[in-house]
């Protein structure tokens, strides 16, 4: 599409200017575009190159689906389990529902189940400037989780869950913590933000396999 072409949203006939166009609006099929206002009602975890593959109709058909599992999640989601952490200790990172099998990171609108679990791995964050106090290596409360160099290196932490069977996302990620607990003294911030990400783990593993939910 040449750069005097007009652009449109395919969904809601919106005008895109050119930079929108090439930097922050996938292209779909048909020479249209998804604007950012029509992305907003599109699940957070889709890909560029998966909205490069819809039509209008694919588009519709999808924040249908974001629409229906919203209704479904405020009316029936019935929350038995939760874990907390963020800088302060009092964020929800992740929410279950036992009896229904369901599970959802708070802040997205994604709503999964525990049997499209495919696996999760701890991500962490860690600062690029160098340090002159060489601290000891911080020892994780288990062994599959990554530790950063230096007790002081670490910025921030977040959990990778990767899906299967599932009509969209592939991958969420739900946030552990940042950097604002640095300011209570690195030793305590990291046994912290570790005592939330195995909590994350135990949810997983205590619940996954259960429970099943229809996307028709």
């Amino acid at each position: 599409m040449g750069l005097t072409a007009e652009r449109i949203c395919g969904v809601c006939g919106k005008k895109i200017n050119v930079v929108a166009a090439i930097y922050a609006t996938p292209e779909m099929r048909d020479n249209c575009y998804l604007c950012s206002d029509c992305q907003r009602r599109c699940s957070p975890s889709l890909s560029y190159s998966t909205i490069r593959t819809w039509t209008r109709e694919d588009a519709l058909e999808h924040m249908r689906l974001i629409t229906e599992l919203q209704m479904k999640r405020n009316s029936e989601f019935k929350e038995t389990d939760a874990v907390m952490g963020g800088s302060k200790g009092n964020d929800k990172i992740l929410c279950g529902d036992a009896e229904h099998g369901w599970w959802y990171v708070p802040g997205n609108p994604d709503f999964f189940t525990f049997d499209q679990v495919e696996k999760w791995e701890l991500n962490i964050r860690t600062s690029d400037e160098a340090s002159g106090i060489h601290l000891l290596k911080y020892k994780a409360p288990r062994a599959d989780m990554p530790v950063p160099d230096r007790t002081e290196d670490l910025t921030g932490m977040s959990l990778n869950i990767y899906l299967n069977n599932h009509p969209y996302a592939e991958k969420v990620t739900a946030t552990i913590g940042g950097a604002a607990g640095l300011l209570e003294g690195r030793k305590k911030y990291m046994e912290r933000m570790y005592g939330y990400a195995e909590e994350c783990y135990k949810f997983f593993e205590k619940f996954c396999g259960r429970g099943t939910i229809s996307f028709s």
